[in-house]
């Protein structure tokens, strides 16, 4: 099945690559078929928490295929996450995630 395929998340403030993330800060994904409607609600990036709670968010800087540059939701402070991108593909009609399996934590969280 065509999806989303998230590669590598950095966090462009500490460098750290697939490990953490600070809340308020940019952050980049990397990967393929990455690129997303911002107009439509359903689409974009999310956190999930353990809990499978889900924290969109709300300001992207780039939106392309092969990358993704976001502000973290200021909200999540502590827990650890997955991060998943929701999108629909040009020619088909349901919504395709692609979820990256390593948990992030935020800085600072008693790491």
């Amino acid at each position: 099945m065509v999806q989303p395929v998230i590669q590598q998340f950095t966090d462009l403030k500490t460098k750290a690559v697939n490990e953490t993330f600070s809340p308020g800060q940019i952050a980049s994904l990397k990967g393929s078929l990455l690129k997303f409607d911002e107009e439509d609600a359903d689409q974009g990036i999310f956190f999930i928490a353990g809990d499978g709670a889900a924290t969109k968010v709300v300001n992207v800087v780039k939106n392309k295929p092969s990358e993704l540059l976001f502000f973290v939701p200021e909200a999540l402070k502590t827990g650890s996450f997955q991060v998943e991108v929701r999108t629909i593909f040009k020619n088909y009609k349901s919504m395709r995630a692609g979820r990256f399996l390593i948990d992030l934590v935020p800085v600072g969280s008693g790491d």
